[in-house]
C-alpha cells in the first residue's frame, strides 16, 4: 500500500504495530521537486519576514538542506519512506511564514514537504514531557520532541534518538521501549511527520536532574490517558501546532 503524499488531507495518521529496528527503511529517489517563479517569490518574502523575527530575538535557526518525502509504502517487511535531496530549511520556513492558503494548492511539486521526527515521551512515573522552544519559525511554545530529518540521515530511530539526547539528555539505555506510533502528512506545514512512542525507565524527577531546565520542561500526568485529561492539561499552555496535533490525535476515543 502507498500513502499518498498530497495536498488533499490536513492530517493522515498510519499505524502499525511494527518494531522501530525493523519497520522504517529510507530509500532514495530522484526529487520531483520543480520550484517555479511563483514558489520562489513566496520562499523569498516569506524567508525575509521569518529571519528578520529571529534575528531581533537572536533566536538560532538553520539555513541547510532536508529530507523530501516523495511517498511512503507499508509492505510485510515494515515501512519505506521514499526521499529525495533538494528541499532546504529556507523553502519550508518561507513558504509557511504565508498563510496556508496561498501555497497548500500548489501542485505536489511545487512544494519541498519535508520529513520530521517527534517523540511521545512518556517516564516511568507516567509524564508525557514537553519542552519549551524559542527557536525557528513558531512563537515560544511548548512541544513534543522531535525536529527535521536533515540530508545525510540513514536510520530514523537515531534520528529521533538525537534529538531526545540533544534536547533532554536522554540516553539509549533509557529507553525502555521505542515504537513507531504514526506517520502523518500535515500539508498545513510541509510536514510529513514520523511519531514514536517511546516509554522511559526513569521518572520525571532522575529526568530533570540531567541538567534538563525545569522551567521549560513542562509534564502531563497520563497515567490513564484520558483524553478530557490531556486536553486540559494542554489547555493553560502555548502549544506548538504539530505537536498539539499529535496529541489531539494520539489521545483521542
Amino acid at each position: 500500500m502507498t500513502i499518498p503524499v498530497t495536498n488533499n488531507h490536513q492530517f493522515l495518521p498510519f499505524k502499525l504495530p511494527i518494531k522501530p529496528e525493523t519497520f522504517t527503511t529510507l530509500l532514495k529517489t530522484e526529487s520531483t521537486f520543480m520550484s517555479d517563479t511563483q514558489t520562489e517569490v513566496l520562499i523569498r518574502e516569506g524567508w525575509e519576514k521569518v529571519t528578520r523575527r529571529m534575528s531581533e530575538r537572536n533566536w538560532p535557526y538553520f539555513d541547510g538542506p532536508l529530507v523530501r518525502v516523495e511517498r511512503v509504502e507499508d509492505d510485510e517487511s515494515g515501512i519505506i519512506v521514499v526521499v529525495a535531496t533538494g528541499a532546504t530549511y529556507r523553502q519550508v520556513i518561507g513558504l509557511r511564514a504565508h498563510a496556508s492558503e496561498t501555497y497548500v494548492q500548489l501542485s505536489k511539486s511545487q512544494l519541498p514537504n519535508a520529513l520530521s521526527v517527534i517523540a511521545l515521551i512518556k517516564t516511568s512515573d507516567n509524564q508525557l514531557v514537553l519542552n519549551q522552544r524559542a527557536s525557528g519559525d513558531w512563537e515560544v511554545s511548548h512541544e513534543l520532541i522531535g525536529g527535521f530529518v536533515r540530508v545525510g540521515t540513514t536510520d530514523l530511530v537515531t534520528s529521533i534518538n538525537s534529538f531526545m539526547a540533544k534536547d533532554l539528555s536522554i540516553n539509549d539505555t533509557d529507553i525502555a521501549q521505542h515504537n513507531l506510533h504514526s506517520i502523518g502528512h500535515y500539508p498545513a506545514i510541509l510536514e510529513t511527520m514520523v511519531v514514536f512512542d517511546i516509554a522511559l525507565n526513569i521518572t520525571l524527577a532522575e529526568l530533570l536532574l540531567r541538567g534538563n531546565n525545569a522551567e521549560t520542561v513542562q509534564a502531563i500526568n497520563i497515567e490513564n490517558e484520558a483524553e478530557d485529561c490531556v486536553q486540559k492539561a494542554v489547555s493553560g499552555l502555548v502549544m506548538h501546532p504539530p505537536s498539539l496535533t499529535i496529541l489531539a490525535y494520539r489521545y483521542s476515543k
